[in-house]
């Protein structure tokens, strides 16, 4: 039975081995590439891999063994969010219910609605194409080709959802491409996190409660900016702006 046939083309520099092993606590063996990087060059998101052998040491439920070979799994993240700053930051923003809220606010608005489902086929389509081509008839035999190359962020089936926004901003750092995904990028830089984890130690709030009337402002506002975005991109590559 045939293996995995992908292998790192170039080993990563010492300096970023060792920042994702720090940040992971272990070292991924389906790591790509760097995908983005903060102001003193140290990863932030990391590209990777479909297939993967390992996780940690403990191969997921959906492994299966290749002949002798070791152990192999679908992996649906295409792009990482690893930096341990910028997800602590996104935790906050989830945990006064920013997901629900920008879920019903994108489903309103056909521009963001658009943006969306093409950030998760664009998604999609780079995970398959990602993978050589006998990896490709590797997770077709196995039966992971609708699951590698149908669902969208993370592995999302439903791709006008969201799912947590760490992967979402992990896609847009990355590519410049996901309206989810700029939404917390803007947010992190209004500071909105620091806002909204004041907010959560003032009043306990817990997730799924409603943003205060600030917060549902400051958060209006920028959605409305990415729609306008979103509606030019249309006409364009389908890819929002990034400055990171």
């Amino acid at each position: 039975m045939r293996e995995v046939a992908w292998r790192r083309a170039a080993a990563l520099a010492p300096g970023d081995t060792r920042a994702i092993t720090r940040n992971l606590g272990f070292f991924p063996s389906n790591v790509h590439s760097v995908a983005a990087r903060d102001t003193s060059d140290a990863p932030t998101v990391l590209q990777m891999y479909p297939l993967s052998t390992s996780l940690n040491g403990s191969p997921g439920r959906r492994a299966v063994t290749r002949g002798s070979g070791p152990r192999v799994q679908p992996w649906t993240t295409l792009f990482w969010l690893v930096c341990p700053t910028l997800r602590s930051k996104i935790s906050k923003l989830e945990a006064v219910g920013f997901i629900p809220y920008l879920q019903a606010s994108i489903s309103e608005h056909p521009a963001l609605m658009h943006g969306m489902v093409g950030a998760h086929a664009r998604y999609a389509d780079a995970r398959w194409t990602s993978l050589v081509e006998s990896d490709q008839e590797l997770a077709c035999e196995i039966g992971w080709e609708a699951r590698l190359r149908e669902t969208g962020v993370g592995g999302m089936v439903g791709t006008a959802q969201l799912k947590c926004l760490h992967m979402h901003c992990g896609h847009y750092l990355a590519t410049g491409d996901n309206p989810a995904g700029r939404w917390v990028s803007l947010a992190l830089e209004e500071e909105l996190a620091e806002t909204a984890g004041a907010l959560q130690r003032e009043c306990g709030q817990s997730p799924g409660v409603m943003l205060d009337a600030s917060l549902r402002s400051s958060a209006s506002s920028l959605l409305m900016a990415i729609e306008r975005e979103c509606s030019d991109a249309a006409d364009g590559e389908g890819v929002l702006p990034n400055d990171h």
